[in-house]
């Protein structure tokens, strides 16, 4: 039996649900935590069938968690999160566009495990949007948290401040400069985060970024992507269709090769996903400009 708990957040894709459910059934959890959305009007058919499939789907041990009125993505995961971890001390967590491969499981229980004590990490996640770049080892430690499927502990959940409070501070703080060498890359996350304390920008998902930046807090990170996401489909939140250069087909990890090792941030893996995935072909060019400017200084 799989001993750590997984998280599902469903809401009106019954047929991706059912898919991820099929999944999971075959590791046998222990426990699974099914959090579900309330519709946005009382003749949401698709909302009324995936909680349904979410009922009726055997189990070995569920708590179905839902809510009577739609709370949208950012109020769902947050609060459905909350209530998880005041019963667990870590857990896996996936939404329905989320699709993942066997192996991603056992390589967040790994994981899980054998950092548990070590209060460096944010956690896991299952996806790599790497391309090139040969990786060693198993995994990597990236300041990047992806959450197309991944796990954590309570104590890194009970630091987190979706209002990011701390941020107006923070900003101006040489731990910021750290974390963003590159000051083309710094002024983006600091125009993003100026947005959400704003309330230009809704998203639980930047504000647990930027917690873990805070917590100086690093996230391991595949050797092969882990998790699929298959929601570019009209039900999507966050997912845009121009991210759909961001789906890579799932691989399975060598897990008895998982050893526990030095925690050390790959700031050339780092640098590659924030090139090609966060930025515009254009902003591409500024972000490399930059990078020369600095590298030339050094030199002097």
């Amino acid at each position: 039996m799989f001993e750590i708990p997984i998280v599902v957040f469903c809401y009106k894709r019954l047929n991706k649900t059912k898919l991820l459910l099929d999944i999971i059934k075959t590791i046998e959890p222990r426990k699974v935590y099914l959090i579900h959305d309330g519709p946005k009007n009382l003749d949401d058919i698709e909302n009324y069938n995936v909680l349904k499939l979410i009922k009726e789907t055997n189990l070995n041990d569920k708590k179905i968690i839902t809510s009577k009125v739609n709370l949208g993505l950012k109020k769902r995961i947050v609060s459905g999160l909350n209530q998880v971890f005041e019963n667990e001390n870590k857990a896996i967590i996936l939404e329905d566009d989320c699709l993942p491969d066997k192996s991603f499981f056992y390589f967040c229980e790994k994981i899980l495990n054998i950092y548990e004590k070590d209060k460096t990490l944010a956690g896991v996640t299952g996806n790599n949007f790497q391309k090139d770049n040969y990786i060693n080892d198993q995994f990597y430690f990236s300041k990047f948290s992806h959450i197309w499927g991944w796990a954590t502990w309570k104590h890194v959940w009970d630091d987190f401040d979706l209002k990011i409070n701390f941020w107006n501070d923070y900003k101006y703080s040489d731990d910021w400069k750290t974390i963003h060498k590159n000051q083309y890359e710094r002024n983006y996350w600091t125009e993003i985060y100026d947005k959400i304390v704003n309330g230009n920008i809704e998203s639980w998902a930047y504000s647990n970024q930027l917690c873990n930046w805070y917590f100086k807090r690093l996230t391991v990170t595949p050797k092969f992507n882990l998790v699929k996401n298959i929601g570019f489909d009209n039900f999507s939140t966050n997912t845009k269709t121009s991210e759909k250069n961001l789906i890579k087909e799932t691989q399975s990890l060598q897990l008895d090769k998982i050893k526990k090792k030095k925690i050390i941030v790959s700031e050339k893996l780092d640098e590659y996903v924030f090139k090609n995935i966060y930025l515009s072909k254009t902003n591409r060019i500024k972000f490399l400009i930059d990078n020369l400017k600095k590298r030339f200084i050094k030199k002097i």
